[in-house]
């Protein structure tokens, strides 16, 4: 299986591009079913979490982190929620080329955003 993701084929298929999608300064957050590089931020699997093979001190930061990534990431996913429920053209799969998707995502998201703050939602 290697570093390739257990998602579904979007999903793969973003994680195998990373680096062609992603500006050089942003990440993607995932879970433990990738493994973390420099663009990949992930949690830290049952065996690394362990006090007795990793000591108590890192065991608990280590805890914090995979709490405060999952937390983050629910931000995100109900991010997407928000976006999906209100962009028809989201809720169905992406049949357009993948080099569509970024573009697409950012015009809305920056339109969500728009009309949240003249709407003063999410403030």
């Amino acid at each position: 299986m290697g570093n390739s993701p257990r998602g579904g084929s979007e999903s793969a298929a973003l994680y195998l591009s990373r680096s062609v999608y992603l500006q050089p300064s942003l990440f993607l957050l995932g879970d433990v079913a990738y493994t973390a590089d420099d663009r990949i931020k992930c949690g830290f699997r049952a065996n690394q979490l362990d006090p007795a093979k990793v000591g108590a001190v890192l065991a608990a930061q280590r805890r914090l982190y995979n709490q405060r990534l999952s937390s983050l990431r629910i931000r995100v996913e109900h991010a997407f929620s928000r976006l999906k429920h209100t962009w028809q053209l989201l809720q169905a799969t992406w049949k357009m080329p993948l080099d569509r998707l970024a573009p697409t995502l950012r015009a809305a998201v920056l339109l969500s955003n728009f009309l949240a703050v003249s709407r003063n939602l999410y403030m």
